[in-house]
């Protein structure tokens, strides 16, 4: 299985853990889509764009207050949530779910997924 196979079935992994996350993908800090696992109807990069500007602030603002590395950032409106989840260097995890999701198991299975996608990019890229 090659690299982007081992990534899509990542996502596609986290996917099926829930029927509250509608959407995942992994977008690069340009805003390019690495992967994803997205409906045909959602503009893959609108989110990978929007996405990477939303970590990057807000990695920012982590960095001038002093308080230490992103580990996940979480925007919550009236349809949902956008997670995202640093899984490299420069690669983060983008997860859409429901307004009804269970957050407390999203966030553990998150963290659990972007630890392997982390040791499959960083790996990859430290070859």
């Amino acid at each position: 299985m090659n690299g982007p196979e081992i990534l899509t079935d990542l996502l596609h992994s986290l996917s099926a853990l829930s029927s509250d996350i509608e959407s995942v993908a992994i977008v690069d800090d340009d805003g390019l889509v690495m992967a994803s696992s997205m409906p045909s109807e959602t503009d893959e990069e609108a989110v990978a764009a929007i996405s990477a500007a939303t970590l990057g602030m807000s990695e920012r603002v982590i960095d001038e207050l002093k308080r230490g590395e992103l580990e996940l950032c979480m925007v919550r409106s009236s349809g949902g949530f956008l997670i995202l989840s640093r899984c490299g260097r420069e690669a983060a995890l983008v997860v859409l779910a429901s307004a009804k999701a269970r957050i407390g198991l999203l966030f553990m299975d998150i963290k659990r997924i972007a630890a392997r996608l982390r040791s499959h990019l960083d790996g990859e890229a430290a070859s």
